[in-house]
């Protein structure tokens, strides 16, 4: 079904670089221009990875220039009067700063319907740093500014009404997965596993995730120590980056529990797709989620996962592989050896067609669309 809209939409975000939000936002916006809807991105730092995806797409994308933290009041400045030119718009937010930012400039900004992105749930606030935990209680505050709160999971919109946020202004609209950017890809699937050094016998436990104590590395490497002693040619594949000094302690742990020699530390890569082919089982062991891109993706190219039950993980994964408690790194390690001793083919034509049937990105821009002409029709009335 055709869309066109009037109003346009622009899309605000800190920055394009490769990330599970950021990757959303572009596959999003694509979508809802093929819908024929005006679309915009508007970043606060340039030089993001996924710049490029706009600009092949042929999305116009705005970079504001933020020279660092403390740039407040001329970044300010420079938003608000590229905002004000984009008369009658949709201001759709991505992640707590943008929302922030969005929120502060409503008074300016009478004529938009401004939306929030919601994009994750319970978090543990102790692990992070004071800027992070000012920005979580400023969005908090402010959320009876926006006109609607689009959160990507079910146990995002509950935490969201926990903190506060008016349940009248939630919508839940699940991530979206492109099922042709995402699919089991057989000589990719070779080719990184020769670039990983990994044989044919060997089984391939990958994680993707950004390096964030949110995301559960350590539970991994602890049950890592104790899949080895039952399969001693299994390999752990870490691909992320991030938080540099949680890296080294990471790498510390995996020494001290001489499983070092079979991990490996990869950055995330454009080739995905490959990249999740080459695994053998899927797990993502976080303390904390909303949706996760990568689990959904991962089953999309046909791999069985093990996910702890937070967030919308369980709802993702269904009967296509394992939950286990977040933090339990003996239940993880039971689970791991439970599937690789299993026949894992026969889950993997199950794990694509639940992403298809349920978390398509066709299915997510229609209800994206539709929320968004709600909030808009609602705010001129």
């Amino acid at each position: 079904m055709q869309h066109r809209s009037d109003r346009g939409i622009t899309f605000l975000v800190r920055s394009l670089g490769v990330g599970g939000a950021e990757r959303q936002l572009v596959a999003l916006a694509i979508g809802l221009r093929d819908r024929g809807a005006e679309v915009e991105v508007v970043s606060f730092y340039p030089g993001g990875e996924l710049e490029q995806a706009l600009q092949s797409a042929g999305i116009a994308h705005h970079v504001v220039g933020k020279a660092g933290r403390w740039d407040v009041l001329r970044f300010t400045g420079r938003l608000l009067r590229h905002l004000r030119q984009r008369e009658h718009r949709i201001l759709y937010g991505f992640l707590p700063l943008p929302n922030i930012m969005l929120a502060l400039l409503r008074p300016f900004l009478r004529d938009a319907t401004i939306v929030w992105g919601v994009r994750s749930a319970a978090m543990d606030l102790a692990a992070y740093d004071w800027l992070s935990r000012l920005s979580y209680r400023l969005e908090s505050l402010l959320s009876a500014v926006p006109d609607l709160i689009i959160a990507n999971s079910h146990a995002g919109a509950r935490h969201a009404r926990e903190r506060g946020f008016p349940s009248a202004r939630i919508a839940v609209v699940p991530n979206g997965i492109d099922m042709e950017a995402f699919a089991f890809d057989v000589r990719g699937r070779e080719r990184v596993r020769a670039e990983l050094g990994l044989s044919p016998r060997e089984v391939a436990v990958g994680m993707v995730a950004r390096i964030d104590p949110m995301k559960g590395h350590e539970t991994l490497v602890r049950a890592a120590s104790r899949v080895l002693e039952r399969f001693p040619d299994a390999r752990f594949v870490f691909v992320g980056s991030g938080d540099e000094s949680l890296r080294r302690r990471l790498d510390a742990l995996a020494q001290s529990l001489h499983v070092d020699h079979r991990i490996r530390w990869v950055p995330e890569r454009p080739d995905m797709a490959a990249v999740y082919s080459a695994f053998d089982i899927f797990c993502l062991p976080s303390r904390g989620e909303g949706f996760s891109n990568a689990i959904a993706e991962a089953m999309a190219c046909g791999r069985p996962c093990i996910v702890t039950d937070v967030g919308d993980s369980a709802l993702i994964v269904g009967d296509c592989g394992r939950v286990v408690p977040p933090g339990d790194a003996d239940a993880l390690a039971a689970a791991l050896i439970e599937l690789m001793s299993s026949d894992r083919q026969g889950v993997a034509g199950r794990c694509r067609q639940r992403i298809e049937q349920d978390f398509a990105v066709e299915r997510v821009v229609t209800e994206t669309l539709q929320a968004l002409s709600r909030a808009a029709d609602a705010r001129s009335r």
